[in-house]
């Protein structure tokens, strides 16, 4: 049924009520529940068996029995996302997502769950998204009974521990922050709140302290007002919106509200999150997906058994959003927005209703194939050749229940952002040429239909975790029941009336464009005089502007550019799909080298397992001209940017067809890969090859690239602080290597010819090598090198010409600091990257310890730094590996200062031997277990393999069997071996630690908080404008100095429900409360950025790096 016409909407069922209505049904007696008898469609190449079930409760659930798997999984979507965020408290849902992983009443220990799934080698994690929250886990095979237990407490039994309350709004709140200088959270908030006045979709969904406390605060206040005997308003405690409160002296973190449940503002806080939890989790809206090694009957039990205590509160069927969020104030506008990153961009948006019950015949998918094509007579050629774009894309974006976005976005050239009313209006040309077209081509459809079928038949499994997460969302989309695997893939049925339906609705003046930049000079926006709005949440500034008449008059003219029409037939589709299948007895875990010259050396593993029509090429055009200089590097960067460029339009047919190819640069030369069907593989390497050897630079091309990598390198400084930590770690490390700076310091005097002759001395003399992988044969892949050799024509490098990798090693006893600021003034957050090296990666004892001590170490970091201590959002350990070196690190990205967070790090290195001793023999067996458990996994698929064996033969060292021979050595591993590893390596008190610590500072803002001396002088402002304040409780809240942001917040709520404070004394009061807070700053105690004593300071990395030796080179490991 068409659910999509001209100002009127149709509904299609939920998949819960088509399950519901299903006749499929059969009720099993013993344990009772039932079972969906009609087949599930599924893939010819997946072996693996389902079933689905629904629970006496109602909970719906999906089994998988693999017999093989070695990581079993699980997940459980609920039909609950931000949009049903009571309006009074943005973040409640992902706040509740949150507190859920804080202990059960079975399993009351906060880290209970995360530390049995650690210690069995899983993964845990969840999201909350606008409709839905999503819940899941992968862990060892053998584990999953307990797991199952643990996690179904979840949803039937959680503590919602009240002790936990701080922590998690803090964690929120620090999620929250990490993401303010994020062009894309910025930009989607902001486009969000552009709707239509309560319309849900523009909820704040991922909340921060002020907009899930500011209720509670309103209701402390009441109840303060009460004991004081200040007259409120109404008897009643059911928390409503602050507006409707009478003042109260101010809104705070009273001193209690720093204790574990929050004082009256957390206690009252959790009462509506536990409110909430009742009113929204149901047994009815949960889709369950278990995958194990188990039977289905077995998986059925573990089912019902642990999910049927979930209650069914008899809540209704979560429906889609009855209307769409833009009114008639929202379409047909200019919306120009700052961006914190220096890029520009242009994208013309359409609202459509949810494309999911189309899923027959997907009619966006197929529009919008044609719109984000790449080939000729495309849109994207079109601009390109203007100078005016650097890429595009369009699809549609399924956002909510029941609401889609249909996106065409434009990154655009410098003259193209200068024109951007132009690529807008070329795209409205191209959606006419669209409209106007009498008939489409059947081949258009077809050949979309083919790639689907065959993408289906030859799928690979991919992780359990993914896997599982992935089916419990589509289990919520309108698909029947049998099509849940093959619904969101495949294509049935051309339906083209539909199609042009929904092209009907993409008109201008039904959607809105939004521009993207820095800078908004070059189109005269930066006057004074321009109107600039901000968004509440991130303060996003951006202007309106609605479309003219004159730009819609020409949004409505055929298409009358020549370059523009439908794509040609695809000659890239693959027709033979036959599987040289020769089975073994054990798929040989190892490459083989099967030619060798002066020139090259060929690698090359027969697919002996996986039975896909695709293969994987790797070549490594080693070249010691790549980048002894930075400026040799910018210049083989910009090689490999412009054959890129150049093999756009063929490079997208073949990526139509599932086969992809990537040139990229190294600092030891270039490497081409490949991936995808095999049959035309040999095409496009050859394809690519003639290109790299062969191309001729175009000079308006070579500028926009030339501008693309300024804007990238600049940007660079803006990213996350830890992120520039770890890069400034890993800078330090490596042997050769130039940072952004340096290249961006060359980048503007390269000049084309001077690229030109580099490619050619580039691949003059070089040492290839190769490896091929996949449903080729040998002598087909000795056939694809000497006709990879004969195109390149290139001479061998003599031995002594070629280079090897190698990384700087820390000396005996060092403690080693490099402090620099965040470059991004607006970022409020520090960044650590704490590094401690343990010694060569060659030393297999070493290495085994150090893998172990990383599996043990990762979930206490992550409970004791973060969820107890509250560091930051972001913290990890991990191990890391490099030519010569292996080491521990540890990132922490916080608004604590970056010495204080090496503080915490010390303190807990320094305490975890006792932990690692207090740790029983059979817990510690467990962690050895997971691990080794961990390292025998099977590769899932044809491409994990490829990545696995290319990375032994990369690397130098060929050690295709490490993960093998690290299992033999943890097997010997005791306890007390760990201990005194630990104590050698990781205690700060110890001689022979060897650390290196990055500290990127931020800014914090020395407004964040209104400060007593603030308060105080805010008290005679609020009397002379007549607001009633009982001064005793005003100075007794004021002592904990609350955030600026949320006495904004209080008092703009407060002053609105005040009939005798007039618009502008309230718009006085809140400008004076910003101006104190400046004139009055909290006083910043800097006690704890004291660095421990022996600490070095680095004052220039670059000549660091200079004095340390250098680690040995890669040799083979076996011949």
């Amino acid at each position: 049924m068409l659910a999509l016409r001209l100002g009127q909407r149709t509904r299609a069922p939920s998949l819960l009520r088509s399950f519901a209505m299903s006749q499929a049904w059969r009720p099993v007696s013993s344990p009772e529940h039932d079972v969906y008898a009609t087949p599930i469609q599924r893939s010819p190449n997946d072996d693996r068996d389902y079933r689905i079930i629904r629970l006496k409760n109602g909970l719906h659930a999906m089994l998988i029995h693999d017999p093989n798997v070695d990581k079993a999984a699980a997940s459980l979507a609920v039909t609950v996302g931000h949009l049903s965020d009571p309006d009074d408290m943005p973040g409640l849902a992902h706040f509740c997502e949150h507190l859920l992983f804080m202990g059960t009443e079975q399993f009351p220990r906060e880290n209970e769950y995360g530390e049995y799934i650690s210690s069995h080698g899983g993964h845990t994690n969840a999201y909350t998204s606008s409709s839905d929250t999503n819940y899941f886990f992968s862990v060892g095979s053998d584990a999953l009974p307990g797991a199952l237990e643990r996690f179904s407490g979840f949803f039937h039994s959680p503590l919602l521990d009240a002790s936990c309350t701080t922590r998690e709004l803090s964690a929120v709140d620090s999620e929250h922050k990490k993401n303010l200088q994020s062009d894309s959270w910025r930009l989607f908030q902001m486009s969000k709140s552009l709707s239509k006045p309560g319309h849900v979709w523009a909820k704040f969904g991922s909340g921060n302290m002020v907009s899930l406390t500011q209720a509670a605060r309103a209701v402390a206040s009441l109840d303060r007002e009460r004991s004081t005997g200040t007259p409120g308003r109404g008897d009643s405690l059911a928390p409503t919106p602050a507006a409707s409160r009478m003042p109260s002296p101010a809104p705070s973190l009273a001193p209690s509200e720093n204790e574990p449940d929050g004082g009256a503002v957390g206690r009252e806080t959790r009462r509506r999150l536990v409110e909430w939890w009742k009113s929204h989790y149901c047994a009815s809206r949960m889709n369950l997906v278990i995958l194990g090694k188990e039977p289905l009957d077995e998986l059925t039990r573990l089912a019902i058994e642990n999910f049927s205590p979930v209650p069914n509160r008899s809540l209704p069927t979560v429906k889609d959003v009855p209307e769409l969020p833009w009114g008639e104030d929202h379409v047909g506008k200019f919306i120009h927005a700052k961006t914190i990153m220096d890029f520009q961009a242009v994208e013309l948006q359409f609202q459509l209703p949810s494309q999911y019950y189309h899923w027959r015949s997907k009619p966006s998918h197929f529009i919008a194939h044609l719109i984000g094509h790449e080939g000729p007579g495309s849109l994207h050629s079109y601009l390109k050749q203007k100078g005016l774009l650097v890429r595009l894309s369009c699809g549609n974006q399924p956002q909510a229940r029941g609401i889609d976005f249909f996106k065409i976005t434009a990154f655009l050239t410098p003259e193209g952002f200068k024109r951007y009313r132009e690529v807008v209006l070329t795209m409205c040309k191209y959606l006419n040429l669209l409209r106007d077209t009498s008939s489409f081509p059947i081949h258009l459809f077809n050949e979309l239909k083919v790639l689907a079928e065959t993408r289906f038949n030859f799928a690979e499994k991919r992780t359990s975790d993914s896997y599982v997460s992935a089916l419990s969302e589509q289990m919520q989309r309108p698909f029947p029941p049998e099509n849940v695997l093959s619904g969101n893939t495949l294509l049935w049925d051309w339906d083209e009336p539909l199609v042009r339906r929904i092209l009907a609705e993409l008109l201008p003046e039904k959607g809105r464009v939004i521009v993207m930049a820095k800078d908004y000079a070059p189109l005269g926006l930066e006057d004074p005089s321009v109107k600039w709005d901000q968004e509440k949440w991130y303060k996003t500034t951006y202007n309106l502007q609605d479309m003219d008449d004159a730009f819609l008059m020409e949004s409505r003219k055929p298409n009358d550019l020549k370059e523009l029409y439908l794509p040609p037939k695809n000659d890239y589709m693959p027709t033979n799909l036959a599987v040289d299948k020769c089975p073994v007895d054990k798929p040989l875990k190892r490459a083989e080298v099967v030619r060798k010259t002066p020139l090259s050396i060929l690698w090359h593993k027969k697919d002996d397992q996986f039975w896909v029509p695709k293969a994987n090429v790797f070549l490594f055009i080693r070249s010691p001209m790549a980048a002894p200089t930075p400026r040799h590097i910018v210049k083989t960067r910009l090689f490999c940017e412009l054959v890129t460029d150049a093999l756009t339009e063929v490079a997208y047919a073949a990526e139509l067809a599932s086969l992809r190819y990537d040139f990229s640069p190294d600092v030891y030369g270039v490497q081409v890969s490949l991936s995808g069907y095999n049959d035309k593989l040999p095409v496009l390497l050859e394809t690519v090859l003639r290109k790299i050897k062969t191309i001729e630079i175009n000079p308006g091309r070579f500028a926009d690239m030339k501008e693309d990598l300024r804007q990238e390198w600049a940007n660079f400084r803006m990213s996350q602080p830890v992120e520039l930590a770890d890069y400034y770690a890993r800078f330090t490390l490596s042997e050769l290597t130039w940072p952004p700076d340096e290249r961006l310091a060359e980048l503007e005097t390269v000049t084309l010819e001077e690229v030109h002759r580099h490619a050619q001395e580039l691949l003059s003399r070089v040492k290839i090598e190769a490896f091929v992988h996949g449903n080729i044969t040998q002598t087909e892949a000795v056939a694809l090198m000497e006709t990879s050799e004969s195109i390149l024509g290139a001479r061998p490098l003599a031995p002594s010409e070629q280079l090897s990798n190698r990384s700087h090693v820390l000396p005996p006893n060092a403690k080693f600091v490099y402090q620099m600021d965040v470059p991004n003034v607006e970022d409020v957050n520090s960044g650590l990257s704490y590094y401690l090296h343990v010694g060569d990666i060659t030393d297999k004892q070493l290495r085994a310890k150090l893998n172990l001590l990383a599996h043990i170490i990762h979930e206490p970091v992550f409970d004791q730094l973060r969820t107890k201590q509250q560091l930051g959002y972001i913290v990890q350990s991990a191990m890391i590996i490099r030519t010569g070196i292996m080491g521990l690190r540890i990132h922490i990205q916080s608004e604590r200062s970056p010495a204080y967070l090496e503080q915490r790090v010390d303190a807990f290195l320094e305490g975890y031997k006792d932990m690692l001793s207090s740790m029983s023999e059979q817990d510690f067996e467990k962690q050895k277990n997971g691990l080794i458990m961990k390292k025998l996994e099977k590769c899932k698929n044809l491409a994990e393999e490829a990545s696995r064996l290319w990375s032994a033969i990369d690397s130098g060292y060929h050690d295709f069997l490490r993960r093998e021979i690290d299992v033999e050595t943890l097997r010997t591993l005791s306890k007390e071996d760990m201990i005194d590893f630990v104590s050698t390596y990781f205690l700060p008190s110890s001689p022979e630690r060897r650390k290196l610590s990055i500290h990127l500072k931020g800014r914090p803002k020395v407004d964040a908080r209104f400060s007593v001396a603030a308060s105080q002088a805010f008290l005679p402002i609020l009397k002379e404008h007549g607001v009633p304040v009982t001064e005793a409780d005003y100075t007794a809240s004021s002592a904990a100095e609350p955030p600026v942001d949320a006495v904004k917040e209080f008092w703009k709520n407060t002053l609105e429900g005040m009939p005798n404070v007039s618009a502008e004394s309230a718009r006085v009061l809140i400008e004076n409360i910003e101006r104190l807070a400046l004139a009055h700053p909290v006083q910043v105690v800097a006690a704890t950025d004291a660095l421990p004593e022996g600490t070095v300071l680095i004052p220039d990395l670059a000549q660091f790096k200079l004095t340390l030796p250098l680690s040995a080179a890669a040799t083979p490991v076996s011949s």
